[in-house]
């Protein structure tokens, strides 16, 4: 999917959130994890949820898809470990943030 629209967001069966709420609530998440307040698998259990209401199909679940499922802090290969869980949140927060506004 590598010319997924980051912007494109899909919808639940009752309309979901739009675009703009969807894109906030992501980038809290995600800050409350890159800020180190909360990294825990609640958190990013969450996110994954957000990703597959939200974002299916898109390049911000694409970065995000397998660190979210592959995230055990502690628990080495082939699970992912904060910081690289850090470092695929950061992307996806870039995408969020540079990306154009929804439509």
């Amino acid at each position: 999917m590598s010319g997924s629209n980051p912007n494109h967001l899909v919808t639940d069966s009752q309309g979901g959130e739009s675009a703009a709420n969807s894109r906030q609530r992501l980038r809290e998440m995600i800050d409350k994890c890159l800020s180190d307040r909360d990294r825990s698998l609640q958190v990013v259990n969450d996110i994954e949820h957000v990703l597959t209401t939200d974002f299916l199909e898109t390049e911000i679940f694409e970065v995000l898809a397998d660190a979210v499922s592959l995230y055990q802090p502690g628990a080495g290969m082939p699970y992912m470990d904060e910081a690289e869980m850090a470092e695929s949140l950061a992307s996806a927060r870039a995408l969020l943030i540079e990306g154009p506004e929804p439509r």
